[in-house]
């Protein structure tokens, strides 16, 4: 048996359906983690996280970063070590279940993709034939919307918030990968896509952003990536459209 994503995962905390094809074991010991199989090649477990590291080359508000390790303190709440592109340990300060999954399935997971080689876009995507077509921008452009969108008119949903793009292979289609299998979405945007409503973001629900169902989602995890398209505003009162598509070009390219 064989598995189209670029990693598996031995996890000890239930990591819901989003990312269920990257989960070789979970924490009730089911899983296809068997000789012959595909074997877990990244470990997800509690456990203490130092406050530091060491030898960091990059840090942010809440992030540190060396050449192996990257450590990320979400404020009040858990903290991640993520380690060689092989480990990632939470410690919880307190948070439950869900809010430790949705950093874990962010920040974190995007910092593990980095380490392994892999390039986590922060972007949403549909499916057309085996073509991977992306939008990237900043928070609130629109990406999730865009995708659930196009779902709803035809086109097949891939993937929320990162997409795993694989290091080039001479001869061969730049391969893909979803990193999100729902989207989350605000409540204003579910009514506009008409997507099925699904469990808070936030264990607390005081932001009204939910997981959603698009209409039509891909069964596969990979495609070929074919086009990413950046989502900017523009101002209205000088534009000569309400919206327009145009090349990217030099060095923001």
């Amino acid at each position: 048996m064989t598995y189209d994503v670029p990693f598996r995962l031995r996890c000890d905390i239930d990591l819901g359906p989003r990312v269920a094809p990257y989960v070789a074991v979970g924490p009730d010991g089911s899983g296809t983690d068997q000789p012959g199989d595909y074997p877990a090649d990244v470990d997800i477990a509690e456990g203490a996280v130092p406050e530091t590291i060491t030898a960091v080359r990059g840090s942010g508000t809440a992030f540190m970063a060396s050449e192996r390790q990257f450590l990320l303190s979400v404020p009040k709440g858990p903290r991640y070590l993520v380690e060689d592109g092989t480990r990632i340990r939470y410690e919880r300060r307190g948070a439950n279940d869900q809010d430790v999954v949705l950093f874990l399935l962010s920040t974190a997971w995007a910092a593990l993709c980095a380490q392994r080689g892999l390039l986590p876009l922060h972007s949403s995507a549909v499916l057309i034939g085996d073509a991977v077509h992306a939008f990237t921008g900043h928070s609130g452009m629109g990406k999730s919307t865009l995708a659930a969108t196009l779902a709803g008119r035809g086109h097949m949903f891939f993937t929320d918030d990162i997409l795993i793009v694989a290091p080039p292979m001479a001869g061969r289609p730049l391969r893909s990968f979803a990193g999100q299998a729902n989207v989350k979405l605000w409540s204003d945007s579910i009514a506009l896509t008409q997507s099925e409503r699904g469990a808070p973001v936030r264990a607390e629900n005081l932001v009204k952003k939910y997981y959603a169902a698009p209409h039509r989602g891909s069964d596969g995890c990979a495609g070929r990536f074919a086009s990413l398209s950046l989502l900017a505003t523009l101002d209205d009162r000088n534009a000569a459209e309400p919206a327009v598509i145009r090349p990217v070009q030099g060095a923001k390219a």
